[in-house]
């Protein structure tokens, strides 16, 4: 079993100069005391996520540690051109000497989503075509991509990743909610290979110390993995699944 970290980076009471430094200097703890990797979110317009640019915030983190592995969790792909990003987890997996992972979504908020004037309806196509565009330009030196949402061609790639054939990858987990129908996801993510598999399942607890917790999240959560990986038909491995549990407490 490994440790590792998820982290909002989400707005105290402390300046954001002060919010930022103390994380990092969290990040160069959790590298001294062998925690295995360092994930933050990206949130827009909202003190949830003071990470909105999650490449910058790693790119610090990268110059802090040594071993800890790092990565978005995720990049929202709605949100940027899929040639920026991979520029970025290019640069990122140099500046980090191969210790990249990388997590893309379509964004879970459509509200924040909407603050940049994208179609919450029109976001899963647009993520479905970034992803594939951002995959092909990981393994190849030159992008063509004729889609609905990006047409590129002959498009020279003057980057490369230290990790072959690509960093470790994995996506935001594609189970039914209001905003993020299986159908969609299933048919992209039956595609692509991606060894790292992520479920979240939030922990309550009470002023009694019982547990407080949806008890039916992670295994709807791990079912939904189970559904893609059957469908892709490819041959078993080993595969990693994370648990990303938050604990809140109150005074007794």
């Amino acid at each position: 079993m490994k440790f590792g970290v998820f982290d909002h980076v989400d707005r105290g009471t402390s300046s954001l100069a002060e919010l930022y430094e103390s994380r990092l200097k969290l990040a160069e703890i959790y590298d001294r005391s062998g925690f295995y990797a360092y994930h933050i979110a990206e949130h827009h317009a909202t003190p949830l996520g003071m990470a909105s640019s999650p490449s910058v915030f790693l790119a610090a983190v990268a110059q802090r540690t040594t071993r800890l592995r790092l990565g978005p969790l995720v990049y929202i792909l709605s949100l940027s051109h899929p040639l920026r990003i991979l520029e970025e987890i290019c640069m990122l997996d140099q500046m980090s000497n191969g210790r990249l992972e990388v997590g893309v979504g379509r964004g879970v908020s459509p509200y924040e989503v909407g603050y940049f004037g994208v179609d919450p309806e029109r976001s899963s196509k647009i993520y479905t075509e970034a992803y594939q565009i951002i995959l092909q330009g990981l393994q190849s030196r030159e992008v063509n991509f004729e889609g609905e949402v990006f047409q590129l061609k002959n498009v020279p790639v003057a980057m490369e990743c230290v990790q072959k054939p690509h960093p470790r990858s994995g996506t935001d987990c594609p189970i039914p909610t209001r905003f993020r129908g299986p159908r969609k996801t299933i048919s992209i993510s039956s595609a692509m290979d991606r060894p790292r598999r992520y479920a979240r399942s939030p922990i309550a607890i009470g002023r009694n110390g019982s547990r407080l917790s949806d008890r039916a999240a992670a295994p709807c959560r791990y079912w939904g993995w189970a559904v893609i990986w059957s469908s892709a038909r490819r041959p078993r491995r080993r595969s990693r699944s994370g648990s990303a549990p938050s604990a809140f407490g109150t005074e007794t």
